[in-house]
């Protein structure tokens, strides 16, 4: 199994105690499967030993990986994680969903976040004593795709200018034709925050992705006549045995 992480990082490592701060998720250990790519997006370079590459460009999180993602091969890989850079985790946390996801042919998920995150969907609220959730949505924050389904992704990107990502999670299960999972064997933390961009250009994007491009692309790929509704929703719960 070959992963990777892509991590624009404008900020330095942050840690919770509930997840081993020896083995932060950034850490280039050997015992991991996977690798990071980090794009510094600032000032601040990230520190040595949390990158196995390492790229400097100015720019958001989904219009950098739009554009590195040929360059870097993305075809090598199994799984691609698109992950902000103030997530907190683990190695064993973010294994054990790698592991969990081949095991099970999940296409798309995200591990499930602790219930101090800010996050705003309840579906991805940790449950304990569940193994997994097959869903309907991932969030932007965090997901990951098996690179089988990165091109009809790449194909979306070259119909809009995809910055924020803003929306991009609430067609992606329709765009790839599969459902989503939350690994709620493993956990994240995303701590609250003031964001750092202008949540006005956000919505405008999203707005112009949910009621103009999407619909025309689904259109156009699959024939379908869509129009977005909102609703995010769990399919199926797995429990721990």
């Amino acid at each position: 199994m070959r992963n990777l992480v892509f991590c624009p990082v404008g900020n330095p490592l942050t840690f919770d105690d509930r997840f081993s701060k020896e083995n932060h998720w950034r850490y280039t250990k050997p015992n991991r499967l996977y690798e990071t790519f980090v794009v510094q997006y600032g000032s601040f370079k990230p520190e040595e030993g949390t990158y196995d590459m390492l790229a400097e460009q100015r720019g958001f999180k989904w219009n950098l990986a739009k554009e590195y993602l040929e360059k870097i091969g993305y075809r090598k890989y199994d799984y691609i994680a698109f992950f902000d850079d103030d997530l907190i985790t683990d190695i064993d946390n973010l294994n054990r969903a790698f592991v969990l996801a081949e095991e099970k042919n999940l296409k798309l998920f995200q591990l499930s976040v602790t219930h101090d995150s800010d996050v705003f969907y309840p579906i991805l609220r940790n449950k304990p004593g569940t193994k997994y959730t097959k869903t309907n949505f991932i969030e932007v924050m965090g997901p990951v795709i098996h690179t089988s389904l990165i091109p009809v992704c790449m194909e979306l990107w070259q119909k809009y200018d995809i910055y924020s990502g803003w929306g991009f999670d609430k067609v992606l299960c329709d765009l790839t034709k599969s459902d989503a999972a939350v690994i709620h064997c493993s956990q994240m933390y995303h701590p609250k925050k003031e964001s750092s961009y202008d949540k006005s250009n956000a919505f405008a994007e999203m707005d112009k992705l949910l009621t103009d491009v999407f619909p025309k692309f689904m259109k156009e790929k699959y024939n379908e006549d869509w129009s977005f509704k909102e609703a995010q929703y769990e399919k199926e719960i797995v429990m721990e045995v």
